[in-house]
């Protein structure tokens, strides 16, 4: 009998050890999602913008950027902070994908909405191969 006991309890006092574990777990848990009152998603990714073409990369997606007002002036907030030419600059933006009208290029434009954030582009170490001088 006593032995049954024994073993109840260290049964309850494993369960409720594990209870405690996982809400701690929950509550450090930090929140990927970021809920807006909008009905335009959010994009998070690096943004570039040559001649008169402008892509939003992320880490799953690439997506064409719709140059109307917004996306002209993210691309001239996006160039004031630049280092090269070719450096793409991490953004925030919210936005609604579209399909594309003209088939060439990608199937979904993105609609710059809002501008959230723009940050400085990380400077990397690039290496450059210089043609030896004869």
């Amino acid at each position: 009998m006593k032995i049954n006991l024994i073993i109840a309890l260290v049964c309850l006092f494993f369960w409720s050890c594990n209870e405690t574990k996982n809400k701690k777990d929950e509550a450090t848990k930090p929140k990927t999602e970021i809920q807006q009152s909008t009905k335009f998603k959010s994009y998070v990714g690096e943004f570039i913008k040559v001649d008169n073409a402008a892509i939003l990369k992320g880490n799953n997606f690439i997506y064409g950027v719709v140059l109307d007002s917004m996306g002209m002036e993210l691309a001239t907030q996006a160039e004031t902070l630049k280092y090269d030419e070719y450096d793409m600059v991490p953004v925030v933006l919210s936005g609604e994908l579209i399909s594309n009208p003209n088939k060439d290029g990608w199937e979904e434009l993105l609609e710059v909405k809002k501008i959230i954030r723009i940050a400085e582009p990380k400077m990397e170490e690039t290496i450059e191969i210089k043609k030896p001088i004869n």
